[in-house]
């Protein structure tokens, strides 16, 4: 009887902070879409669309979906007529936009009018170090894409929901955005690398040359932030590989032509693309680079296996 008791005491010790975190969350969407109703109303709008929220990249990850479901249905509440996200999300992937590209005003309008929306609420959610999320979300009149109303709030973060905000949720027929803020971080957005044209990898008097093209088909961003073995002016390209995405590695010498040497075998580096260094997974992937060649290389979590240590 004791032991029965011990496991029912220490079940309710487990469920009892889910549960609160769980109201936590509650009582704060609650309380911004109180706010945001309130200047809705006052701006005279009635009809609103809720958008996936977002993490600072513009990626729509699970913990995003999770807070704008939760935010959605706590809206209708306020007596607006919401309209229904699956049939708005439906909208985007058929015009090939992101909530992001809602902050062009065409989109917006566009969008708005194939929904019959007044305003489109996109929200972002933010990872701080002091163990707490930041939501912040706007209203934009799809008449210009202009930010009507606001609201913001922070939640507490627990091992769950951090590992929903890192799990991205794949966008069919989206190209994935990338931060307009990567070139401040020192980053390489993958949607500028191009594979250079075999014909001018061959074009170099002295040494053979070639490229490698990394398609990342895991759940998690990665960046590629040294290459070892194959020589290049930019050893460290730092070069972000969104999922869903490819990113090309810059030019790599190969061999001296005079040796006739045609392939090197070089090694490239990865981590996870936390701005927290404590939280960075690392992996590293071997590849064969041929002469004159772009080798195409998919990155899958059976080729490149990722943990704490720093190679």
């Amino acid at each position: 009887m004791k032991r029965i008791l011990l496991f029912l005491l220490l079940g309710c010790t487990l469920v009892q902070p889910a549960l609160a975190q769980e109201s936590d969350i509650d009582t704060k969407m609650e309380k911004m879409a109180q706010d945001l109703a309130k200047q809705l109303r006052a701006a005279g709008k009635s009809r609103v669309g809720v958008a996936e929220f977002t993490d600072p990249q513009s990626y729509v990850t699970e913990l995003g979906k999770y807070f704008a479901d939760n935010f959605q249905g706590t809206l209708v509440q306020q007596k607006l007529r919401v309209i229904n996200r699956q049939r708005l999300s439906q909208l985007l992937t058929e015009n090939k936009l992101t909530a992001k590209g809602l902050l062009d005003p065409n989109n917006s309008l566009k969008i708005g009018k194939a929904a019959n929306m007044e305003v489109i609420i996109v929200g972002t959610v933010t990872t701080l170090s002091n163990r707490e999320f930041a939501i912040e979300l706007l209203a934009l009149d799809v008449q210009g894409a202009e930010a009507i109303a606001s609201a913001k709030t922070k939640i507490l973060r627990t091992v769950q929901l951090d590992k929903m905000q890192e799990t991205i949720v794949p966008q069919l027929n989206i190209s994935q955005p990338e931060s307009e803020n990567l070139v401040e971080q020192g980053l390489t957005p993958s949607n500028e690398q191009r594979p250079t044209p075999s014909n001018e990898l061959c074009n170099d008097k002295a040494f053979y040359l070639g490229q490698v093209c990394f398609e990342n088909r895991t759940k998690q961003r990665l960046i590629l932030y040294e290459i070892v073995g194959a020589y290049t002016k930019d050893r460290k390209p730092n070069t972000l590989v969104g999922t869903g995405k490819q990113g090309c590695t810059p030019i790599l010498r190969v061999g001296v032509k005079s040796r006739d040497i045609k392939v090197v075998s070089a090694t490239f580096y990865f981590h996870t693309s936390e701005q927290d260094e404590s939280k960075r997974l690392y992996g590293k992937m071997n590849v064969e680079v041929e002469a004159c060649k772009v080798k195409n290389q998919s990155i899958t979590t059976d080729n490149l296996f990722l943990n704490k240590k720093r190679y």
